[in-house]
C-alpha cells in the first residue's frame, strides 16, 4: 500500500537553507492564539504565511494564490491551536522571489501540488460518501505526525481536535451522522477514543477503506 503524494510532508523550504533563513529573518514573526483569527474571507490578498508550528501543518506556506494575484481571501483563516507565524507582506515577498529564482519554482510547484490536490477533493466529493469524506478528513488531520512510510501503519492521535459540528461542516454532513460514524470505526477496530483524544491504529490501513 501506498502513501498518497498529497499527504508527503516535505518542507517548503527543502533543499534551499539559506532562502528559509533570509525568509525568517525578513518576515514578521507572529504567535496566535489558539481560536485566533489569522484572516477573514474577502480580506485583501496582501501577505502571505509560513507556518513553523501549529495550525494544520508545520514547515507549509500559504496565502500564496492570493499575493500573487492580488485577490481579496476566498476563505477565512483561523489558528486552532497556539502557532508561529511568519508573515510577508506582498511587496516584500516579490523582491524575496525576484532575487531567488528557485524559491519562485517552488512557488509554483506547490500551487500546481494544490491545483491537483483540489481537483481529487472535488472528486472525492463527487463519489465519496460521507463515510469514505470523514476517514479522509482523520487521515489527513493525522498526517502531520506520518513522517516516514513505517509510520503510517502504527498508531497515531489526531493532533487538532475537532468537534463532530466542525467534522460534519467539512464533510458536508451533519453532528448526528458524524457521532455515528465515530462509533462504527471505533467498533471496528480502526480509531479509538478516550479523553476526548482519538487515535487512528493504523493510518494507511484506514485510507485503503476507501479506496477499494
Amino acid at each position: 500500500m501506498t502513501i498518497p503524494w498529497h499527504m508527503d510532508n516535505t518542507e517548503f523550504f527543502a533543499g534551499l537553507p539559506g532562502e528559509k533563513e533570509e525568509f525568517l529573518r525578513v518576515a514578521e514573526r507572529m504567535e496566535p492564539h489558539k481560536h485566533e483569527m489569522i484572516f477573514f474571507e474577502e480580506d485583501a490578498g496582501d501577505a502571505c504565511y509560513y507556518i513553523q508550528a501549529g495550525l494544520r501543518k508545520r514547515n507549509e506556506m500559504f496565502g500564496l494564490a492570493e499575493i500573487i494575484e492580488a485577490r481579496s481571501r476566498k476563505a477565512n483563516a483561523q489558528a486552532l491551536t497556539d502557532c508561529t507565524l511568519y508573515k510577508m507582506n506582498k511587496h516584500a515577498f516579490e523582491k524575496f522571489l525576484d532575487a531567488r529564482p528557485l524559491v519562485t519554482k517552488r512557488v509554483v510547484q506547490v500551487l500546481g501540488r494544490r491545483l491537483r490536490y483540489l481537483g481529487e477533493q472535488i472528486e472525492g466529493l463527487m463519489s465519496s460518501d460521507v463515510r469514505g469524506r470523514l476517514i479522509k478528513l482523520l487521515v489527513h488531520l493525522a498526517h502531520e505526525k506520518l513522517p516516514n512510510e513505517r509510520s503510517w501503519t502504527l498508531p497515531v492521535k489526531i493532533p487538532v481536535k475537532l468537534t463532530q459540528e466542525q467534522m460534519a461542516s467539512m464533510t458536508g454532513s451533519c453532528q448526528q451522522t458524524i457521532s455515528k460514524l465515530l462509533g462504527d470505526l471505533q467498533e471496528e477496530g480502526h480509531i479509538s477514543v478516550c479523553h476526548r483524544e482519538l487515535t487512528i491504529v493504523n493510518p494507511l490501513l484506514l485510507l485503503h477503506e476507501v479506496e477499494r
